[in-house]
């Protein structure tokens, strides 16, 4: 069964003369997130119920073939992601021959937006426990969360340990809680996204999970100085490039913003090694 008027939507939008129209499928299935709104605009939500379960139930099998088929399972190596985009805590590897793959979170939901299956920037690869979380949230607004092709932390977004023990920032004890704190000057539109994408993919949670690793960093903090960083540099000029290249082998990891997204808790990691 289908709810009439709903289908009449994805008709009217994709066919024009009784014929499909090849560029609205293809800036559909290609568009940017600004082409993404146009189409939301124009079709709108279409709730999955039971007049509409066909409808859902046809996009939902396209989908599923999409990823069964190379092309879909690799999108995410394609694209060059391999840390989670949501969390930067976990790897989402493409492994060959039909091994492992990252899961596809929808930042559009296909129970509301179902023609936008197949979108390829809809498509976000991640890790499961951000793809599973979002999926049971099924309250909030996408616009108010970041989409992570286009919007991220930045240096404007930190995160900060709170304690009311010293010892902590030396590395000595644990006794603290990771926050993710805004400078001042952050746009209210940011610093919102920021905190609804937190509350749903529970990232100060699971960021807390993580403080062993965090007292590790504050001791190595303490203990490579700035003099022993350049001790080194100068003693391997062959091996380093800068400060940063000694830095980067120092903590196993890449502080350099252009290179977030190239290893898990790289921006813990920077902003951590980067607090006063």
């Amino acid at each position: 069964m289908y709810n009439i008027e709903n289908r009449n939507k994805i008709i009217d939008y994709f066919y024009e003369d009784d014929k499909i129209c090849e560029n609205k499928v293809i800036e559909v299935i290609t568009g940017d997130h600004k082409a993404l709104e146009k189409v939301i605009k124009e079709i709108g939500v279409l709730e999955k119920n039971k007049d509409d379960k066909k409808l859902h139930d046809e996009f939902e099998s396209i989908y599923n073939n999409f990823t069964n088929r190379e092309f879909g399972r690799t999108w995410g190596k394609k694209i060059g992601v391999e840390i989670c985009p949501y969390c930067n805590r976990s790897f989402i590897y493409t492994t060959p021959k039909k091994g492992t793959r990252p899961q596809y979170d929808h930042y559009y939901p296909k129970s509301k937006y179902p023609y936008l299956a197949l979108s390829m920037y809809n498509l976000i690869p991640c890790c499961p426990v951000c793809n599973n979380a979002k999926n049971a949230e099924d309250t909030f607004d996408n616009k108010s969360l970041l989409y992570p092709f286009e919007e991220e932390y930045g240096y404007d977004i930190f995160f900060e340990i709170e304690t009311d023990e010293q010892l902590c920032y030396l590395g000595l004890s644990n006794g603290f809680n990771i926050k993710i704190k805004s400078k001042e000057n952050v746009e209210e539109d940011l610093k919102q996204k920021v905190q609804n994408s937190s509350k749903i993919l529970h990232i100060e949670e699971l960021y807390n999970l993580h403080n062993d690793y965090v007292s590790k960093l504050l001791r190595s903090k303490y203990i490579f100085t700035d003099e022993y960083c350049q001790s080194l540099l100068d003693t391997y000029p062959g091996w380093f490039f800068d400060m940063n290249e000694v830095k980067n082998q120092l903590y196993f990891n890449s502080l350099q913003k252009e290179e977030w997204g190239d290893q898990i808790l790289s921006k813990l990691t920077y902003d951590i090694l980067n607090s006063e």
